[in-house]
């Protein structure tokens, strides 16, 4: 470790900064950083030592790299890179967790989204039909208006126009909020 780092009392684990240590601190051990150079019965006997480190073989590179013995068991990669490499092939296609056989199910990922939406915007002619508020005919990432499906598309909602309302952020904000209240509720 390096003179510039700060040290967790708890767990070693090192920060550049003492305000990076005071939010580690926060999360994992306790609403405040309060130490008073003793350790908590509770924790005295699971303390790992700070200098013993293990030579780990990165799952990706094959290459070594050291960690601290508490962490050996979950730790596979010498870097992020390795990791991200290792996602890349691995995680991917039918081997992802969250693979749906290759069918895009969200309509809004649909080429003709921007035109459905362009056209939703024209019919209500740029104003949110919640509070009648002028959301303008902006694009961009200071647009505020919003095409809101009425029917969501987890629920089998889709691109029709039928379905589809135009909002400001706001209004678009509350109907989600209410509309997860609701489900909350009946569930």
């Amino acid at each position: 470790m390096k003179m510039s780092e700060f040290s967790c009392p708890f767990c070693w684990r090192s920060s550049k900064t003492a305000r990076g240590l005071k939010v580690h601190f926060t999360k994992h051990h306790g609403n405040h950083m309060e130490w008073d150079g003793e350790y908590p019965d509770q924790i005295q006997d699971r303390l790992p030592e700070p200098t013993q480190e293990v030579n780990l073989t990165c799952t990706e590179c094959g290459g070594s790299y050291t960690r601290p013995e508490y962490e050996a068991d979950s730790s596979r990669f010498c870097s992020s890179s390795c990791h991200a490499e290792w996602m890349r092939e691995n995680q991917n296609g039918d081997s992802a967790p969250n693979w749906r056989g290759g069918i895009c199910e969200d309509p809004r990922q649909s080429s003709d989204w921007p035109a459905t939406r362009k056209k939703v915007l024209r019919r209500d002619s740029y104003e949110c039909m919640r509070c009648s508020r002028d959301v303008g005919s902006k694009s961009g990432p200071k647009a505020t208006a919003h095409v809101h499906h009425i029917c969501p598309v987890s629920a089998g909602g889709s691109n029709e126009l039928e379905n589809l309302i135009t909002l400001c952020q706001s209004c678009h904000k509350q109907v989600h909020a209410e509309s997860e209240s609701e489900e909350k509720v009946t569930i």
